[in-house]
């Protein structure tokens, strides 16, 4: 599963101030690559991600920001593409104009899709979303964790706090 820590920073201009993403949206790998490892990689952005990184995350190079319209769909879509990505369907859709494979994505998407009735597709949602959330904030404190050990052990190895 990909994770959202230990992303780089980068100044964001204001004119790409339309690209910032929002809850739901999905950033997808579309450089890169290897042999064994197919570009497509996908990260959902969640609520957390966004006020983990101080409200401002926007894709970079090697990387497409996909929005889905229907939000009723957004964890089926999540479902089918890490199914897709699992079975190596990707490295179909994958070109080497630079030296750097780089994944078709118009070409993928221009797929015809099988989209399940709206009734089952709020039912997986709903059960989907509570995993995620967990999963998002099981993050957010693992990194805050982290932090206060990175600050605590050096002073408890060199004897400036000490725990009863």
């Amino acid at each position: 599963m990909v994770t959202m820590n230990d992303l780089p920073i980068r100044y964001i201009l204001p004119s790409n101030a339309t690209k910032l993403l929002k809850p739901n949206d999905f950033v997808i790998e579309i450089s890169e690559g290897s042999p064994t490892q197919s570009t497509g990689r996908i990260v959902q952005i969640t609520e957390e991600i966004i006020n983990r990184f101080i409200g401002n995350v926007i894709c970079s190079n090697f990387c497409h920001g996909v929005r889905i319209l229907n939000k009723k769909y957004i964890s089926y879509f999540l479902r089918m593409w890490n199914m897709f990505y699992d079975n190596k369907v990707f490295f179909n859709y994958e070109g080497k104009t630079s030296g750097l494979k780089n994944f078709q994505f118009d070409t993928f998407v221009e797929n015809k899709w099988y989209m399940p009735p709206e009734d089952i597709v709020k039912k997986y949602d709903l059960t989907v979303n509570k995993i995620k959330t967990k999963i998002d904030k099981n993050e957010s404190e693992n990194l805050k964790l982290t932090a206060m050990r990175d600050r605590l052990l050096p002073l408890l190895m060199n004897g400036q706090v000490s725990v009863k």
